[in-house]
Order: structure tokens, then C-alpha cells, then sequence
């Protein structure tokens, strides 16, 4: 081979051709060209194997001289359940260099192992679902680089996602999802419900449906008036939220604030232009709701913003 031209040469094994030709000077170690040739192959470096010579080249080996390196694609080895838990529990304790060591197998990192909590089996999972309910950035960080599936529900029907957002402190991990391209259906209302203010802004820029409802009618701005999280009903406004959007029942999230004699959210709502007389499928306003709650400052809210009205 001609190396006047200081380039490095990749071929694929099987066919011969030429993949990729690449400066030496700046490349850095094997593991570097690797994350390169993903963007070529479609295939994660965990999965790739360069040789030269007969002999396999090492992550960490640097390129220091032009020469020949053949590719080869590798498919997932099998795995025992062993094997598929021992990747899980690597990712749920957050031990990066197992991660990275099982990876290389390579194994796939989208086979769901049952899980463990307490002495307690919950539903299977894969290794994302595990580093995404216990907040292991780094760990989730290497499974999307092996192409593990962003949107893969495990056995409860539970995405990574949806599994960060109920754990309210993994706002890293919900932020490192979404710039996956997460699928949002239902995240914002898991974030609301947990009132992690953070990881609804979050959701909300990532594009999220402000109005996204669940089985029962209820939408973001309805929990977060019925649990008076007042900054995320504030962001969810801010965001276009419907503030007079129903839930199955007829109830609007001014009717839910005052039922649980929220003053905060109700005058939250009032000022967002909230209608304060909309009533339920049972013909209960807001204000006949609080009264017969006895929420005293509620209703004293809702009969100034009549006043006004009229």
C-alpha cells in the first residue's frame, strides 16, 4: 500500500471496498475512529472490530502512521439470562466500566431482564429503563451510543422516560432522553404529577403536547391545579395550556384548585383568565365546591372575580 498520502485507509472486510480514507495527523486512538465510522456503517463502535495485520486493534491503541485497517461488523453475541441481568444490574448500579466492558461483546443492550427491588421482583426490564429510574447519566449515555431503544416500554408498559419523570431528582437523565428524541406521550403529566418543575420545562421545549390528557380526561394544568404546583401551572400557561380544558368528569382545573383549596393555583387560574363558573357533569361550579369544602379564602377569590366579572 502507498502511504505518501499520510491517510488511513479503511476497508470492509467482506467486500473489499474502501469505507473511509482519514488523515492520521489529529485522529487519535482507535476508539475515536470508531464513533466516526458509526455516522458511515450505521453501527455503534461496540460492534465494530478493526484489524490490521491479522491482528484486532485495541480502543486505546493510537494512530501514529498511515496504513491498511480492514472492518469488520459484528452481531450481537448471544446472551444468557445471566448475561442480560448482569448488564441490567451493571446499569441500576451505576457501574460505567461493566457498562462499557458487557457492551463490548458485544451484547445487546435491549433485552429485558427481571428486575429486583427490595427482594421483590417488579417488571422486566432492559438496562435503559434501569439507568433511567435511577438517574445513571453515564451509563444511559453509552446504552443510546449502543442503540439501545429510546422508546421501549418494559414490562409494565413503562418507557425510560416515562421512568425518569417519576423519579422527580433524574432531570439529567429526562434531559438526556429528550435529546434522543424520546417519544413526550404522557411524560409531561408523569413530570407534573411529580412536581419536578424542572423536567416539565424540559418536556414543554422538547415539544411535548401541553394538553395531553390520560384515561380519565386529566391534563397537565389540571394535576398541578389539583396539587398546587403553582410554578408548573405557571409554565404550563406560559406554554398555552387550555385553562378551561375538562376532565372526564366536567371539572376544570379551577374547579380541582378549589376543591382542594389551592389558593395559590386558584389565583393563579383566576388571573390567567380561568372561567370561574364552568360546572361539572354533577352541576358543582368552583364556588359551590369550595363552599361545601369550607375553603373560606377560595371562595372569597371566586365571589371578587364574579364582582369583577360583572
Amino acid at each position: 500500500m502507498d502511504c505518501f498520502d499520510n491517510m488511513l485507509r479503511i476497508f470492509a472486510a467482506v467486500s473489499g471496498q474502501e469505507v473511509m480514507a482519514i488523515p492520521v495527523e489529529g485522529l487519535g486512538n482507535v476508539r475515536a475512529l470508531k464513533v466516526q465510522l458509526q455516522g458511515l456503517c450505521g453501527v455503534p463502535r461496540f460492534r465494530q472490530c478493526l484489524i490490521h495485520n491479522g491482528k484486532v486493534l485495541e480502543d486505546s491503541m493510537l494512530f501514529e502512521a498511515p496504513f491498511r485497517v480492514e472492518l469488520v461488523l459484528l452481531p450481537f453475541s448471544p446472551a444468557s439470562s445471566k448475561q442480560v441481568a448482569q448488564l441490567v444490574d451493571a446499569a441500576t448500579h451505576d457501574r460505567v466500566s461493566q457498562v462499557e466492558e458487557i457492551l463490548q461483546r458485544p451484547q445487546d443492550p435491549n433485552l429485558l431482564a427481571d428486575a429486583h427491588v427490595e427482594g421483590w421482583r417488579t417488571s422486566a426490564q432492559a438496562p435503559l429503563h434501569a439507568a433511567a429510574m435511577y438517574g445513571r447519566v453515564e451509563v444511559a449515555r453509552l446504552l443510546l451510543e449502543a442503540r439501545a431503544d429510546v422508546d421501549q416500554p418494559d414490562e409494565g408498559n413503562q418507557t425510560p422516560l416515562l421512568l425518569a419523570c417519576s423519579r422527580s431528582g433524574e432531570v439529567p437523565v429526562v434531559r438526556l432522553l429528550l435529546q434522543a428524541r424520546a417519544d413526550t406521550s404522557s411524560a409531561l403529566l408523569v413530570a407534573t404529577r411529580e412536581g419536578s418543575t424542572e423536567a416539565v420545562c424540559s418536556i414543554l421545549q422538547a415539544g411535548a403536547d401541553v394538553n395531553q390528557v390520560d384515561a380519565l380526561g386529566v391534563s397537565p394544568l389540571w394535576a398541578a391545579s389539583a396539587k398546587n404546583y403553582v410554578q408548573i401551572a405557571d409554565c404550563l400557561l406560559d406554554a398555552k395550556a387550555n385553562k378551561d380544558q375538562t376532565d372526564h368528569d366536567g371539572a376544570t382545573p379551577l374547579w380541582a384548585a378549589s376543591c382542594m383549596g389551592h389558593v395559590e393555583a386558584v389565583r393563579l387560574l383566576l388571573a390567567a383568565g380561568a372561567k370561574h363558573d364552568r360546572v361539572n357533569h354533577r352541576g358543582e361550579s368552583p364556588l359551590s365546591v369550595a363552599t361545601r369544602e369550607g375553603e373560606t379564602e377560595v371562595v372569597v377569590l371566586l365571589l371578587t372575580a364574579g364582582d369583577q366579572e360583572d
